[in-house]
C-alpha cells in the first residue's frame, strides 16, 4: 500500500474513532464512542418579493458528529467531538470542524470545571428539552445570538433544585476559536422541581469582534459588543413537554453607535401519543429595530409542525414543515421573504 493511501487510512479511522451519543463502549470501559447524524430529504424554496430566488430538492446532512470520551480517574475526563456540516461559505462544501475538546474535573456535582472547547451554557441546555434539534435548531442558535460551543473556561454544577452553567469564551464560537481583546459571558441559572424548569440566560461580548488598532476598538464592522438575555419557563413529564422563552438581543458597533435590538418570543410543545409516534411544534416571533434604519421594523415569523416516529432509541423520523417569513426584510419597506422547507428527517445515533 502507498504511503499515501495508508495515512488517509490512519486519518480515517481517527476521524472514526472521535463523537456525541456515547453509547459504543471499547474493550476499556473508561474509553466510550458514539455518533449522531442529522439528515433531511425535503424540498425548500425561498421567494422575495414573491418572485422564487432558490429552490432545491434532495438529501441533506444536517450535522454528523463523532466523538469519543475517556475517564482518566473519577475526578478528571476528556473529550473531543468533530462535526462535519455542510457549510456553503466555505472553499468546500461539506467541512469538519472541532466542536469539542475539553478536559473536565468533576468535583462535587455543584462544581464541574471545563477547560478546552465547550458547550455553552443555553443551547445545548434547551435542545435537550425541546427535543427536535434534528428538525430546527433553537432560536438563539437559528438567529446566531449565540454558538452552541466556544473555547474558554466552564463552571456548572447543581444542587437539589437549583442548577447553573457559567463560561468565560472567546465568543465567535467553535468555528473561530482565536482569541480577541477580552472574554465574553455566558451564563445560565435556573430551578427545576416537579416537571417545570425556570432558567434566565445573560450573554455579553464582542463575540471575538474587539481588535485594537492604535489603542483604540477598530473602526469597522468589528468591535460589535452584544447582550442577549433570556427568560425559559417550560413544563412535562415523560411523555410531553410545553416550553415559552422571551429574548432580548442588543447588538451596539462601538465606532458608531449605532443599535440593532432584537425582542422575540419562542413556545414549543412534544407529546408521545404512543410508544412509537409523537408530534411537535414551534412558533418563534421577532421584531428587530435598527439605528441605521429608523422608523422601520423587521418582523420574522418562524414555524415548525410535524409528525414524528421512532424506531428504538437508535433511529427517529419525521415528516415536518419548517417555515420562515420575513417582513420589511433587510429593513426595506414592503419587501418580503419566504422561505418553505418539507420533508422527512431523520436522527440517527449509537
Amino acid at each position: 500500500m502507498k504511503k499515501s493511501q495508508i495515512i488517509q487510512a490512519v486519518a480515517a479511522l481517527s476521524l472514526f474513532a472521535a463523537t456525541p451519543a456515547l453509547a459504543v463502549e471499547t474493550g476499556n470501559s473508561n474509553l466510550k464512542i458514539g455518533a449522531k447524524i442529522f439528515a433531511d430529504y425535503t424540498q425548500s424554496k425561498t421567494t422575495l418579493n414573491g418572485a422564487t430566488t432558490a429552490k432545491t430538492t434532495g438529501m441533506n446532512i444536517g450535522r454528523a458528529y463523532l466523538q469519543t470520551s475517556y475517564k482518566i480517574d473519577d475526578m478528571w475526563s476528556l473529550g473531543v467531538t468533530l462535526d462535519a456540516a455542510q457549510e456553503n461559505t466555505l472553499s468546500k462544501k461539506t467541512s469538519v470542524f472541532v466542536k469539542n475538546a475539553y478536559v473536565k474535573g468533576s468535583f462535587s456535582p455543584m462544581v464541574e470545571v471545563s477547560l478546552g472547547i465547550i458547550t455553552t451554557p443555553w443551547i445545548a441546555y434547551e435542545d435537550g428539552l425541546s427535543k427536535h434539534r434534528y428538525v430546527a435548531k433553537s432560536y438563539a442558535d437559528t438567529m446566531g445570538f449565540d454558538s452552541s460551543a466556544d473555547a474558554g473556561i466552564g463552571v456548572s454544577g447543581q444542587a437539589s433544585i437549583l442548577h447553573y452553567a457559567l463560561a468565560g469564551v472567546n465568543g465567535a464560537g467553535y468555528g473561530n476559536i482565536a482569541a480577541s481583546n477580552g472574554q465574553d459571558f455566558n451564563g445560565r441559572i435556573g430551578l427545576a422541581a416537579e416537571g417545570a424548569t425556570f432558567d434566565v440566560g445573560y450573554r455579553n461580548g464582542f463575540k471575538g469582534t474587539n481588535t485594537l488598532g492604535t489603542g483604540v476598538v477598530t473602526a469597522t464592522s468589528s468591535g460589535t459588543k452584544s447582550a442577549l438575555t433570556q427568560i425559559m419557563a417550560t413544563y412535562g413529564e415523560n411523555d410531553y413537554r410545553v416550553g415559552a422563552n422571551y429574548i432580548m438581543n442588543n447588538d451596539k458597533v462601538v465606532a458608531t453607535n449605532l443599535q440593532t435590538k432584537s425582542r422575540g418570543v419562542e413556545t414549543w410543545v412534544w407529546a408521545n401519543a404512543t410508544d412509537v409516534l409523537g408530534v411537535f411544534g414551534r412558533y418563534e416571533s421577532t421584531k428587530a429595530k435598527s439605528d441605521a434604519n429608523v422608523g422601520t421594523t423587521q418582523t420574522t415569523k418562524h414555524y415548525v409542525l410535524g409528525l414524528e416516529s421512532r424506531y428504538g432509541k437508535n433511529v427517529t423520523m419525521a415528516l415536518a414543515l419548517d417555515q420562515t417569513n420575513v417582513t420589511n426584510n433587510g429593513y426595506t419597506v414592503g419587501s418580503t421573504k419566504k422561505t418553505t422547507k418539507f420533508g422527512l428527517y431523520t436522527q440517527a445515533k449509537f
